[in-house]
């Protein structure tokens, strides 16, 4: 069940990734945008993307959320040279007195950790961070979802679950369909990792539909198959790990499945 969610989370984003990828990046944060979500499933892509257009050698406090995702890609790749030399030019300016440089820093080097599978070591650095302090929604979104998931494989479903849930949020507040579905599959993820395939089964029907609008054929086949699985498999396994979601499917993942317009930030359910 863990490896068909695992495969429905990379299926469905990589069809969204190469989407956003074909479309081109017009603006410098759309370029941002276009290299994480290429990240999350083709992360050598990702890095040829940015071997393409070097870092720039005077760093200002604007190409920290770049540098950010840099650092993500040359980890997901294991050019953890290059990941560290990001981190050294953060923590130059942070010595400025940047304190977005700081934090910019110990979020590269969590995701390093992250990737070593070192999740304490991740998690400890993600502590230092107020996630909720963090003014840009998008780099808000990468702070939860790293944090959860760091949570997530100590074994702290508990805790880990309000990131995961803050992630879907900010997505809808961005009104960002195609991180609203990578968080919903996150939190199918943990979902089915506790045993909880009724969760992960409705939270993988809302993401089929939402693919589904995003145009995502080949991602929706992927996400039916799992649900298709997690339906079969969910008498089978005790629910355990993590208490039923504070607030149900939100009004604002509706409407992206459906097609409407999404609401305003304010209708939104929070944790």
């Amino acid at each position: 069940m863990r490896q068909k969610i695992k495969r429905a989370l990379v299926g469905v984003v990589g069809v969204s990734a190469l989407a956003v990828a074909a479309a081109g990046a017009a603006t410098p944060a759309a370029y941002r945008d276009q290299v994480e979500m290429l990240d999350w499933s083709d992360p050598e892509r990702a890095a040829q993307l940015l071997d393409a257009s070097p870092a720039p050698a005077e760093l200002h406090p604007s190409d920290l959320q770049m540098l950010e995702v840099r650092g993500m890609v040359y980890a997901d790749v294991h050019r953890d040279a290059d990941a560290d030399a990001i981190v050294e030019r953060m923590n130059a300016l942070a010595e400025r007195g940047d304190r977005s440089a700081a934090r910019a820093a110990h979020y590269v080097r969590a995701y390093s950790f992250y990737q070593r599978d070192q999740y304490s070591a991740a998690n400890a650095e993600l502590s230092h961070i107020d996630v909720e302090s963090i003014e840009a929604m998008s780099e808000r979104y990468r702070f939860s979802i790293l944090r959860g998931n760091s949570l997530r494989l100590l074994g702290k479903a508990e805790a880990a679950l309000p990131y995961l849930e803050r992630s879907l949020d900010l997505a809808h507040e961005m009104r960002d369909e195609r991180r609203s579905l990578h968080a919903m599959l996150w939190l199918a993820r943990i979902y089915s990792n506790t045993g909880n395939y009724e969760r992960a089964s409705s939270e993988l029907d809302i993401a089929q539909q939402l693919a589904n609008k995003l145009g995502d054929e080949a991602a929706s086949s992927t996400s039916k198959a799992a649900a298709r699985i997690s339906q079969t498999g969910r008498a089978d396994v005790p629910r355990s790990g993590v208490r039923a979601s504070r607030r149900s499917i939100t009004p604002g993942v509706r409407a992206a499945a459906s097609g409407s317009r999404m609401p305003s930030s304010t209708s939104v359910i929070r944790i």
